[in-house]
């Protein structure tokens, strides 16, 4: 073989080896998201915030918003086809800032807990219907979540305020106590989570700011 045919061979064989690694590599995996653009529009008054979770039991995560001005609360409860342009069902509620989806009272609804300027609502489900409520008092937070912090069973309720980490247990009863049964020094943070991080069946407290991020373990 001459050297003008090599040359021109090289090329061709350089091309069939790229094209053999090709076919030997995996097919590349589809884009995420497979949806870049928004389907529909949920109305959403006000300007308060909103939860999303399974609040009617159904295996479908459903929106509760709220009104921030007016405290007016809108359920939209999703079905098969999604969600409706309209709210389900609507009921009246206080302003809040922040807002949470737990089952409060153990009856195996999910609850609201709503987080105001000057009290903490808890707004009771019960055959579908919000028709009993609780409120803890002097409670001006910024962040607030919910779990089982005293290990009896009950669902308690951790809110942030500007200096303290205030715990709020549940009582036998299903009341609230007047005052915390505990604040946790944790001036100057803006975000709290409850989570079981080290899987010890107990809730920790984790706190959060800018370039900083605290845990409070928790063990009984």
């Amino acid at each position: 073989m001459n050297r003008r045919a090599r040359l021109v061979l090289a090329p061709v064989l350089v091309l069939a080896f790229a094209a053999l690694l090709v076919s030997w590599a995996p097919a590349p995996a589809s884009a995420f998201p497979t949806k870049a653009v928004y389907d529909r529009t949920v109305p959403a008054p006000g300007t308060g915030p909103l939860v999303v979770g399974d609040l009617d039991g159904d295996g479908l995560t459903d929106l509760v918003t709220v009104d921030e001005g007016t405290g007016a609360y809108s359920v939209f409860l999703q079905t098969s086809t999604g969600f409706s342009a309209n709210p389900t069902f609507t009921f009246p509620g206080a302003a809040a800032r922040k807002l949470i989806m737990k089952d409060m009272d153990g009856n195996g609804e999910k609850d609201l807990v709503a987080l105001g300027t000057n009290s903490t609502w808890v707004y009771y489900r019960d055959a579908g219907v919000f028709n009993r409520t609780s409120d803890l008092k002097r409670t001006q937070g910024l962040d607030i979540d919910a779990a089982d912090m005293n290990g009896d069973g009950k669902v308690d309720i951790a809110i942030l305020t500007v200096d303290y980490v205030q715990l709020w247990f549940q009582n036998d009863t299903g009341s609230w106590p007047l005052n915390p049964n505990l604040n946790i020094n944790a001036s100057g943070f803006q975000d709290l989570w409850l989570s079981d991080l080290s899987e010890d069946g107990f809730a920790d407290i984790v706190v959060a700011r800018p370039h900083e991020l605290r845990v409070f373990a928790q063990s009984l």
